[in-house]
């Protein structure tokens, strides 16, 4: 009975050392990062979350699961699935309002779904209508579906016919 016992605490210290807590959950992703093991990472971040969906990191890592599967992965659709995750699971959070934007953005920008990207920025406008990034939705919002050319090449006049000069007198 005692060996059981003993067997019993051994198992379950060893268990709950194994599991890593909300830093080092944290570090090991960063880490994975870091070392290009992007779906790594992001299960990483998931698991933070997860097992501490109230911690101080869990906000910024799904941000960072947003990104790697934007900035890294290209896969937009997810991208803006884990943008949306952030703003339902943290809307007053710091990163809610850049969320939010850059789900304008990735429709605008990566998906050309210009009705999307319209809906996304004019919902960033009315949440956030005083934030820094406001000037930019509504640049965004103003250009959405032209070429650059049409949004950053200046529009030359119209050239006059030329005229015949006069004669200078001497």
């Amino acid at each position: 009975m005692r060996n059981a016992l003993i067997l019993v605490l051994a198992v379950v210290t060893f268990a709950s050392c194994s599991r890593m807590g909300e830093e080092e959950l944290l570090q090991s992703a960063q880490n994975l990062y870091k070392e290009k093991k992007y779906q790594e990472a992001i299960e990483k971040y998931q698991e933070l979350i997860d097992r501490f969906p109230e911690g101080k990191n869990a906000e910024t890592s799904q941000f960072f699961i947003a990104s790697i599967c934007n900035d890294d992965l290209h896969d937009y659709p997810k991208a803006v699935d884990a943008l949306r995750k952030c703003i339902e699971s943290w809307p007053k959070g710091e990163n809610a309002p850049k969320a939010q934007f850059m789900i304008g953005f990735i429709y605008n920008n990566q998906l050309q779904e210009y009705d999307s990207a319209k809906a996304a920025y004019r919902q960033f406008l009315a949440q956030y209508p005083d934030h820094e990034m406001a000037p930019s939705a509504r640049f965004e919002l103003e250009t959405i579906g032209k070429s650059i050319e049409e949004v950053f090449v200046p529009k030359m006049p119209q050239e006059k016919p030329a005229v015949a000069e006069k004669p200078k007198k001497k």
